[in-house]
């Protein structure tokens, strides 16, 4: 019986066909390419434009659990004769390494010649991301490397794990063991992303005029629910800011004065830039919360880092309409690097870090910026040991 599915998303064979399409047109035009590569990449875009399907999303690729950094379970896919080793760092996800978007991603990757490890780096809340997560980072690259048995190894940053991702790739003693990172739906400015998330606004670098996005309206309301603890530990302005989150995570309109009303300073200081609308006012407000949180929020911007000691070379993948982050900050972390150093993929399709309806000009790029990552796949020291 013939797929004709009626949730929006094109039928498996629709896709499929438009793909091919792309492919027929992007092989006379790319010169000096490989031809092999490119359908190698066609192929990679497909399997990544199907929607997860648990039970066979590991089909033809095994998945073992290793240790991972600070002893922590890490899976490792792979095929036979991989041919680069690539470590992805998941963003802020339920189920953390096991979140079947993940698993579908990193047996996609696997598939097209990569083993690949997923570390578990978030603590007891997944959704809680933190620039403590570059040490474990950090760890994950020495420990695939050594999985593997090469000297380099490539990274994945997703969402906002791109930041601890990254700020690990710049220390001394690991930036040699990066040779290539994809970043995908990440920032660069945390300023200009805490905007986001609260405003709805962002501009492009050098644009005075603050332009509209379409903001996830829970992403704040999970942001306090997995930072409330930064505001005092064990003190009421937690709890409260607890229950806040989860009353407006169950209804975005739920009232919640109540619960404002026994916020001590520290709490009330979160909640007005929670509910702030004023772009220009956001600094101020990051600079007034709590320490804790403050610090925290600071040490995961890379707008004040020198990059100048990122040896690793940059893809760079962005949806234009992102709900989460604006695109713009791909954008700007891409200036901040010499152009050979860091390309940059913009598209439609793509809500935040999930792939939805592409149309073809997102096809093409994004079929470039898989031929781009295939590229550095094969320019990358090939494992020689890929079972542990």
């Amino acid at each position: 019986m013939a797929d004709t599915r009626t949730d929006g998303r094109a039928a498996p064979w629709l896709r499929r066909a438009a793909a091919l399409v792309v492919l027929l047109v992007a092989l006379p035009l790319a010169a000096g390419c490989s031809p092999v590569r490119v359908v190698e990449a066609a192929s990679l875009l497909l399997d990544l434009s199907d929607p997860p399907a648990p039970g066979r999303d590991l089909d033809g690729v095994a998945r073992q659990e290793i240790a991972g950094p600070g002893g922590r379970p890490a899976d490792l896919y792979r095929v036979e004769a991989p041919r680069a080793a690539l470590l992805v760092v998941p963003g802020a996800a339920e189920a953390g390494r096991r979140d079947v978007r993940l698993v579908a991603f990193a047996a996609d990757l696997a598939r097209a010649g990569f083993l690949v490890m997923v570390p578990q780096l978030a603590g007891s809340d997944p959704l809680r991301v933190s620039a403590a997560d570059a040490d474990a980072v950090a760890e994950a690259v020495t420990v695939l490397a050594d999985t593997a048995g090469v000297p380099a190894v490539g990274v994945v940053g997703v969402s906002y794990a791109v930041d601890p991702a990254l700020l690990a790739a710049l220390r001394p003693e690991v930036s040699e063991r990066v040779a290539f990172a994809l970043v995908i739906g990440g920032y660069h400015d945390i300023t200009a992303a805490v905007t986001y998330m609260t405003t709805g606004l962002y501009r492009a670098a050098g644009d005075a005029a603050w332009r509209s996005g379409p903001v996830e309206q829970s992403a704040r309301w999970l942001f306090l629910r997995a930072n409330a603890d930064r505001v005092g530990g064990d003190g009421p302005d937690t709890s409260t800011l607890a229950a806040i989150a989860a009353r407006r995570l169950r209804d975005p309109a739920a009232p919640v004065d109540d619960l404002v009303s026994m916020l001590g300073p520290p709490g009330m200081a979160v909640w007005r830039l929670l509910v702030n609308d004023e772009p220009e006012a956001v600094p101020a407000l990051l600079a007034d919360l709590p320490p804790a949180l403050r610090d925290e929020v600071t040490a995961l911007d890379l707008a004040g880092r020198d990059l100048t000691a990122l040896r690793a070379r940059l893809v760079l993948i962005h949806g234009r309409d992102d709900p989460m982050v604006p695109f713009t900050e791909s954008q700007a972390l891409a200036a901040r690097l010499p152009p050979d150093q860091a390309r940059l993929y913009v598209v439609d399709g793509l809500n935040h870090v999930e792939v939805g309806d592409l149309g073809l000009g997102d096809m093409a790029t994004l079929l470039r910026a898989a031929y781009r990552l295939l590229a550095e796949r094969d320019a990358a020291p090939r494992p020689i040991r890929p079972a542990g």
